[in-house]
């Protein structure tokens, strides 16, 4: 059992890179299946939102509720291609890829990320709240304090 360890990206391997213990070759398409199945529409839905609420200015909200949710978009993005894709590509080759750093930097990378996330969706759900408790304040929001209640919130 010395010859085993754990990498981020791609659950238990072998010293040898080996993606073949306690997976069978159909747990391996289903995973890789649900890899792709995510990853897509992860990928293009996320860059939608950015796109449309960055060059269009698409999304009619108040400014601090686009800010958010161009930074969900953002974490989302980058968590599907700093934890998704790379487990998608180790799962496609069945053995372990990357090398020992890109996979601490990736593992790095995903809590960062996932972190965002989680934050970034509770700030907007206090951001809703105060909507809704104060609608006459939410019309003297700009973007300047937008992004100051953004990130203290994230502090």
């Amino acid at each position: 059992m010395d010859n085993i360890t754990t990498a981020p990206a791609s659950g238990v391997v072998s010293s040898e890179g080996v993606i073949s213990e306690g997976v069978s070759d159909e747990e391996r398409y289903w995973l890789i299946w649900w890899c792709i199945m995510t990853l897509i529409p992860c990928v293009l839905g996320n860059i939608l939102v950015l796109v449309a609420s960055i060059r269009y200015q698409a999304i009619k909200l108040d400014h601090i509720s686009v800010i958010l949710i161009r930074n969900i978009a953002a974490a989302d993005l980058g968590y599907a291609i700093f934890r998704t894709l790379p487990m998608l590509s180790n799962l496609l080759h069945n053995r372990c890829i990357y090398g020992p750093l890109l996979c601490k930097v990736t593992d790095f990378l995903d809590d960062i990320f996932g972190s965002a996330s989680v934050v970034n969706s509770a700030a907007l759900n206090i951001n809703k709240l105060t909507c809704v408790l104060f609608p006459y304040r939410t019309a003297g929001r700009n973007y300047r304090t937008g992004y100051w209640k953004v990130h203290s919130i994230k502090i």
